[in-house]
């Protein structure tokens, strides 16, 4: 059965915001997203087979048929990205409990496996940056993730 049938249309949107909102604020920490980074959160999309949170799956996937509309009305100011996140933590706390620190947790793992994605320079180093490390502490608690 499919989890789309809880939400309205316009949380439904928010909840497909979520992991854009989310890779924008981690890949621009550093003040530019470049073409590893786009195409690391390109390679998570369409690897949303591979997430074990049912709710995680359907989002991201309904998300991948029209990125291209969603991504522009993402890319705002940092606020509005924040504001964002928080409402579909609070649309996933109190429309589906079950699914959603599983659902939140997948969009960290976007976040991460985006920050790793470039970075790190000619002498190795950590590929995830302090900012992007701040970014992602942010996106958490925006999802009102408790990270232990």
């Amino acid at each position: 059965m499919s989890l789309r049938s809880q939400f309205t249309d316009s949380e439904w949107v928010e909840l497909e915001k979520a992991p854009v909102r989310a890779f924008i604020m981690t890949a621009a920490a550093d003040g530019k997203i470049d073409k590893k980074e786009a195409a690391a959160f390109a390679k998570e999309l369409a690897e949303t087979h591979l997430y074990k949170d049912e709710l995680a799956r359907e989002v991201f996937g309904s998300l991948t048929s029209h990125l291209a509309t969603v991504l522009p009305d993402c890319a705002s100011s940092p606020e509005d990205v924040v504001d964002g996140l928080r409402s579909a933590g609070r649309i996933l706390d109190s429309k589906c409990p079950q699914h959603a620190d599983g659902f939140k947790g997948s969009v960290l793992t976007i976040c991460k496996n985006v920050a790793a994605a470039s970075g790190g320079g000619i002498f190795g180093g950590d590929k995830i940056s302090d900012n992007e490390t701040i970014g992602i502490v942010l996106i958490a608690e925006a999802l009102g993730l408790k990270l232990s």
